[in-house]
């Protein structure tokens, strides 16, 4: 006799409940992750576009910046700097409006990492400059490595969030992915096998279909990039190429080749050649320390100076160098350098205004009317910016910085310490 087993259904019904929380709270963990990737793609499109905005407008500078970490060479220089500002620009509009995010955001971290190293390398090298980001850059007197490195170690790891979510709110991307979210609707709400088969069907070309969009997206991206760079070098360029091929509009008499004013006899047996700038505090120390003992000698005709004055310091050391340059056009460069150490105003105060350059000139004798009107109307602004062009490509990084021809540049011990300095600049 046969037993007849009864027939038991089994159920899963005990493991759904398990399912559906960690299905929950993966979608949860999901949706937290792109709002995280919205807030950091946030933050850096404002930083990047900060820093196109500051360097737009400035290209000088820019390639001042660029040219002080002595990474770059020469010949690439410019197309860097010029590169830079719209690079930066378009990165911040596809990070704000969010259209290949990930991509984006590997190009950021990118980015950012050779900005940590330039800095870093710079700080290593014993470099005193500006990193540049946020406009100006070149030579400064106090550097802030650390906190420049650190907050673009804090902006990598935004990026990196970025491209480790899958997906990020209020953007491009988010749009282009709706037919695979309805899709996906589509399957769960459908459980019988015709139906199902039907929504998997729709769902698998949903997703070629978001993979398209997703290519072309991030082709796109890279190629706005790509035509941002070229465009604004060669925006830059012709400005540039003019400005190479011509001599600056207005030219103070008796200045070299290189844009330096010349103290002293042209027959001294030690030459020297100084990079300064007026608004630079360490240039006054030097004055305040061995300025007279370096005045003594050029009397003497022992020694003679050749002044390659620099402007990195802002507007207000163009103001100063303009005036030098209508100084030395009446013959009275030195007496106006002296009077200007004498009575430098603090770093970013805006001191030496015109105001004070015409008292200052007056108190040398320079109160007629074409070093008032040279000094107010900027005669030679362009020859500065020429001026300080030539002494960024001679790789003048510090000021002061003093070279004895046919020599090496002094140490900062021969700089200012008064015994070494006197047997540094004996013949």
């Amino acid at each position: 006799m046969s037993t007849v087993r009864p027939h038991v259904r089994t159920s899963r019904i005990e493991d759904e409940p398990s399912s559906q929380r960690r299905s929950a709270l993966a979608v949860r963990d999901r949706a937290g992750a792109a709002w995280v990737s919205l807030v950091a793609r946030l933050i850096l499109a404002a930083v990047f576009g900060y820093a196109a905005v500051s360097k737009i407008g400035d290209s000088a500078a820019t390639v001042r910046s660029v040219r002080a970490y002595r990474l770059v060479p020469e010949s690439a220089v410019h197309a860097v700097a010029y590169a830079l500002p719209s690079f930066e620009l378009v990165l911040a509009v596809l990070l704000l409006i969010g259209v290949a995010s990930r991509l984006v955001g590997i190009v950021s971290a990118g980015a950012l990492v050779v900005f940590i190293a330039a800095v870093s390398s710079a700080g290593l090298r014993g470099l005193r400059i500006d990193c540049g980001c946020f406009g100006g850059g070149g030579v400064v007197t106090h550097t802030h490595y650390l906190l420049e490195i650190g907050r673009d170690v804090l902006l990598a790891v935004l990026a990196l969030a970025v491209v480790g979510a899958r997906r990020s709110r209020w953007s491009v991307d988010e749009y282009l992915t709706r037919p695979l979210v309805r899709a996906d609707r589509s399957v769960s709400t459908n459980s019988r096998a015709p139906k199902a088969r039907t929504a998997a069907v729709r769902r698998e070309a949903a997703v070629q279909l978001v993979r398209r969009r997703r290519s072309w997206a991030a082709a796109g991206a890279g190629s706005v990039l790509a035509l941002a760079c070229i465009i604004g070098i060669a925006v830059n360029a012709a400005p540039s190429a003019r400005g190479a091929a011509s001599a600056p509009a207005g030219t103070p008499a008796g200045v070299t080749a290189a844009g330096g004013e010349v103290v002293g006899s042209a027959s001294a047996p030690v030459k020297l050649i100084a990079y300064e700038d007026p608004q630079c505090p360490v240039c006054a120390q030097f004055e305040q320390t061995n300025g007279s003992t370096l005045k003594q000698a050029v009397a003497a005709g022992k020694v003679s100076v050749e002044y390659r004055m620099r402007s990195f310091l802002g507007v207000e050391s163009v103001r100063a160098d303009n005036a030098l340059a209508a100084a030395q056009q009446e013959g009275k460069f030195e007496a106006l350098r002296e009077a200007l150490y004498s009575h430098q105003p603090k770093e970013g105060t805006g001191g030496y205004t015109t105001a004070d350059l015409l008292a200052l000139g007056q108190s040398v004798g320079l109160g007629d009317a074409a070093f008032v009107n040279a000094v107010q109307s900027m005669t030679y602004a362009s020859w500065v910016a020429h001026v300080d062009d030539q002494a960024s490509r001679a790789g003048n990084v510090a000021t002061p910085e003093l070279i004895r021809v046919g020599g090496q540049p002094l140490t900062e011990a021969q700089t200012f310490d008064p015994q070494q300095f006197k047997a540094a600049i004996a013949s």
